[in-house]
């Protein structure tokens, strides 16, 4: 029965959303070496930043809910985005790594985030290499992505020494 919760289809399945304006997106003098923004195989839109001292570590940042439908009236739906972490210079400064998606859905569709932010996370060890640690962090439904990713892939763990670093 659980198998079949998850193959159940939602209404944004077969929604196509437009691509927004995520805002600026430029490195931190001193402190970014490697800036990438740019769209997956599924329509969501990826940043990552690696720091000039980067540690091997990366920080997934999910985001949270962005809504379904931005008019009513004509049907538009809302942009996807893409958000840099809150933390950002303080992952920066300590040579952590991070990367954030749009998600290629909006709507409250925790699945397609856990999906997205997994994509992105192979994007970024085939383009920059393999992380010796993975975190994942988020607020409001990104924490319910976080939770969820965390539960779908229970082989991957945190070690103390990095949870007491963050």
């Amino acid at each position: 029965a659980n198998a079949e919760a998850n193959q159940r289809s939602v209404p944004q399945d077969d929604r196509v959303f437009p691509l927004g304006d995520s805002g600026s997106f430029d490195p931190i003098p001193g402190l970014t070496d490697v800036l990438v923004e740019d769209i997956d195989s599924e329509g969501a839109i990826y940043r990552y930043e690696v720091p000039i001292n980067w540690n091997g570590d990366l920080v997934m940042y999910a985001h949270g809910f962005r809504g379904c439908v931005a008019d009513e009236a004509t049907g538009a739906l809302v942009p996807l985005t893409v958000d840099n972490p809150p933390l950002r210079q303080y992952f920066l400064l300590r040579g952590y790594a991070w990367a954030a998606s749009s998600y290629s859905k909006n709507c409250y569709d925790v699945k397609d985030g856990v999906e997205s932010t997994n994509r992105l996370a192979r994007i970024f060890s085939e383009e920059v290499g393999e992380p010796e640690t993975t975190l994942i962090t988020g607020f409001s439904m990104g924490g319910h992505v976080t939770g969820a990713a965390i539960e779908m892939f229970p082989n991957i763990e945190c070690p103390e020494d990095a949870r007491d670093s963050l």
